[in-house]
Protein backbone atom coordinates (compact mmCIF):
# COMPACT_ATOMS: atom_id res chain seq x y z
CA UNK A 1 0.00 0.00 0.00
CA UNK A 2 1.46 3.36 -0.58
CA UNK A 3 1.17 6.55 1.05
CA UNK A 4 -1.28 7.92 -1.32
CA UNK A 5 -3.79 5.40 -0.43
CA UNK A 6 -3.92 6.22 3.33
CA UNK A 7 -5.38 9.75 2.18
CA UNK A 8 -9.14 9.62 3.48
CA UNK A 9 -9.86 7.35 6.40
CA UNK A 10 -12.80 6.56 8.42
CA UNK A 11 -12.46 6.13 12.41
CA UNK A 12 -14.48 4.15 14.69
CA UNK A 13 -14.99 2.92 18.50
CA UNK A 14 -16.63 -0.28 18.78
CA UNK A 15 -17.48 -1.44 22.47
CA UNK A 16 -18.07 -4.00 24.93
CA UNK A 17 -16.82 -6.68 22.19
CA UNK A 18 -18.26 -9.96 23.34
CA UNK A 19 -16.18 -12.43 24.30
CA UNK A 20 -13.08 -10.07 24.62
CA UNK A 21 -10.73 -10.14 27.56
CA UNK A 22 -11.39 -7.14 29.99
CA UNK A 23 -8.22 -5.53 28.85
CA UNK A 24 -9.51 -5.52 25.38
CA UNK A 25 -12.95 -4.67 25.46
CA UNK A 26 -12.84 -1.88 23.40
CA UNK A 27 -11.50 -1.63 19.72
CA UNK A 28 -10.58 1.25 17.84
CA UNK A 29 -10.49 0.95 14.17
CA UNK A 30 -9.26 2.51 11.30
CA UNK A 31 -10.92 2.23 7.58
CA UNK A 32 -9.33 3.43 4.51
CA UNK A 33 -11.93 4.23 2.22
CA UNK A 34 -9.92 3.47 -1.25
CA UNK A 35 -7.52 0.18 -0.62
CA UNK A 36 -10.84 -1.02 2.54
CA UNK A 37 -7.21 -1.74 4.34
CA UNK A 38 -8.26 -2.08 8.51
CA UNK A 39 -6.39 -1.25 11.09
CA UNK A 40 -7.45 -2.64 14.65
CA UNK A 41 -6.06 -1.60 18.05
CA UNK A 42 -7.74 -3.40 21.41
CA UNK A 43 -8.04 -1.16 25.04
CA UNK A 44 -9.69 -1.58 28.01
CA UNK A 45 -11.07 2.49 27.53
CA UNK A 46 -10.79 4.71 24.84
CA UNK A 47 -10.11 8.17 25.31
CA UNK A 48 -8.92 10.92 22.88
CA UNK A 49 -5.54 10.28 23.56
CA UNK A 50 -5.76 6.91 22.79
CA UNK A 51 -7.02 7.51 19.22
CA UNK A 52 -4.42 10.02 18.87
CA UNK A 53 -1.43 7.75 19.72
CA UNK A 54 -3.36 4.82 17.69
CA UNK A 55 -3.03 7.29 14.65
CA UNK A 56 0.33 8.85 15.18
CA UNK A 57 1.47 5.24 14.79
CA UNK A 58 -0.69 4.86 11.54
CA UNK A 59 0.35 7.80 10.19
CA UNK A 60 4.10 7.02 10.99
CA UNK A 61 3.81 4.36 8.95
CA UNK A 62 1.58 5.23 6.16
CA UNK A 63 2.30 9.14 5.75
CA UNK A 64 -0.66 11.96 6.80
CA UNK A 65 -3.80 11.32 5.84
CA UNK A 66 -5.67 14.31 4.09
CA UNK A 67 -9.17 13.81 5.69
CA UNK A 68 -10.00 11.73 8.89
CA UNK A 69 -14.05 11.51 9.13
CA UNK A 70 -15.41 9.67 12.44
CA UNK A 71 -18.60 9.61 14.52
CA UNK A 72 -19.79 12.26 17.19
CA UNK A 73 -18.32 9.93 19.67
CA UNK A 74 -16.52 12.52 22.70
CA UNK A 75 -13.54 11.16 21.97
CA UNK A 76 -13.84 12.58 18.57
CA UNK A 77 -15.06 16.17 19.99
CA UNK A 78 -12.54 17.08 22.14
CA UNK A 79 -10.16 20.18 21.75
CA UNK A 80 -7.22 17.40 22.39
CA UNK A 81 -8.83 15.74 18.99
CA UNK A 82 -9.55 19.24 16.85
CA UNK A 83 -5.79 20.63 18.11
CA UNK A 84 -4.32 17.23 16.66
CA UNK A 85 -5.55 17.49 13.31
CA UNK A 86 -4.92 21.28 13.23
CA UNK A 87 -1.60 20.77 13.98
CA UNK A 88 -1.25 18.51 11.26
CA UNK A 89 -3.41 20.55 8.91
CA UNK A 90 -5.67 16.90 8.51
CA UNK A 91 -9.55 17.77 7.86
CA UNK A 92 -11.24 16.37 10.25
CA UNK A 93 -15.27 15.75 9.24
CA UNK A 94 -17.69 14.28 11.56
CA UNK A 95 -20.83 12.09 10.17
CA UNK A 96 -24.14 13.34 11.14
CA UNK A 97 -25.71 12.29 14.41
CA UNK A 98 -27.51 9.52 14.47
CA UNK A 99 -26.48 8.74 11.12
CA UNK A 100 -23.67 6.46 11.32
CA UNK A 101 -24.46 5.11 7.79
CA UNK A 102 -22.89 7.82 6.44
CA UNK A 103 -19.05 6.43 7.59
CA UNK A 104 -20.53 3.25 6.09
CA UNK A 105 -17.44 1.50 5.32
CA UNK A 106 -15.86 1.41 9.06
CA UNK A 107 -19.47 0.53 10.08
CA UNK A 108 -19.50 -2.75 7.93
CA UNK A 109 -16.32 -3.26 8.77
CA UNK A 110 -17.16 -3.38 12.59
CA UNK A 111 -19.71 -5.73 11.54
CA UNK A 112 -17.44 -8.05 10.11
CA UNK A 113 -15.17 -7.86 12.67
CA UNK A 114 -18.24 -8.60 15.78
CA UNK A 115 -19.37 -11.60 13.57
CA UNK A 116 -15.77 -12.86 12.82
CA UNK A 117 -15.08 -12.27 16.99
CA UNK A 118 -18.05 -14.57 17.28
CA UNK A 119 -17.79 -16.92 15.08
CA UNK A 120 -13.97 -17.56 16.08
CA UNK A 121 -14.23 -17.70 19.96
CA UNK A 122 -17.12 -20.46 19.25
CA UNK A 123 -14.84 -22.37 17.26
CA UNK A 124 -12.41 -22.39 19.76
CA UNK A 125 -9.73 -19.79 18.65
CA UNK A 126 -8.54 -17.01 21.05
CA UNK A 127 -9.53 -13.29 21.37
CA UNK A 128 -5.66 -12.68 19.73
CA UNK A 129 -5.72 -15.31 17.38
CA UNK A 130 -9.18 -13.85 16.04
CA UNK A 131 -7.35 -10.19 15.72
CA UNK A 132 -4.25 -11.71 13.88
CA UNK A 133 -6.25 -13.00 11.42
CA UNK A 134 -6.88 -12.25 7.48
CA UNK A 135 -9.32 -9.42 7.96
CA UNK A 136 -7.16 -7.36 10.75
CA UNK A 137 -3.98 -5.90 11.55
CA UNK A 138 -3.16 -5.31 14.99
CA UNK A 139 -1.31 -2.23 15.13
CA UNK A 140 -0.11 -2.69 18.57
CA UNK A 141 0.91 -6.33 19.20
CA UNK A 142 2.43 -5.58 22.74
CA UNK A 143 -1.06 -4.67 23.79
CA UNK A 144 -2.41 -8.54 23.27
Amino acid sequence: MTEATMAEIQVDIVGEVAGAPTSHKCLIVVHELHSKWPEVRPSSHVTSADVISFLCNLFTRWGLSEVVITGNSPQFKSGEFRNFFTNKAITHSTTAFYHPQSNGGVERFNQILKQRVRTHREQGFSFQQTLQGRSCTIVHHDTL
